[in-house]
């Protein structure tokens, strides 16, 4: 598919490197308006910009291993902590009322993908 990293051992590792280069860049881009540190504009700009990036992968996630698939959830909330000014440390239960649950989210995104 046009946008998925593809390497020969169908593993997700490969796209992630990809898409974590295009998040910094879009970080960049769009730093002063992530300045204004509203939390709810900048978690709507990260799905708007950065999920699509992930939905990409999610065509590799269902021939993953369980250590592919949890990095895989892991750069997503990685990422979104970074792209909203979050600490890295924050409570992965406040995390999960900001943005709801990314679990469930991946496995919405991959049903999409499914049907299509």
């Amino acid at each position: 598919y046009l946008g998925s990293i593809i390497d020969s051992n169908l593993s997700i590792l490969s796209h992630l490197e990809s898409i974590k280069r295009k998040i910094n860049f879009i970080t960049y881009k769009l730093t002063p308006i992530r300045l204004l540190k509203d939390l709810r504009l900048s978690a709507n700009l990260f799905k708007v910009f950065c999920l699509p990036l992930y939905r990409l992968g999610a065509i590799n996630f269902q021939y993953s291993n369980d250590h592919e698939r949890k990095k895989f959830r892991q750069s997503i909330k990685t990422n979104f902590k970074k792209f909203c000014l979050l600490p890295f440390n924050l409570p992965n239960r406040l995390l999960q009322k900001i943005t709801g649950n990314i679990k469930a989210i991946f496995n919405k995104m991959i049903l999409r993908i499914g049907t299509k």
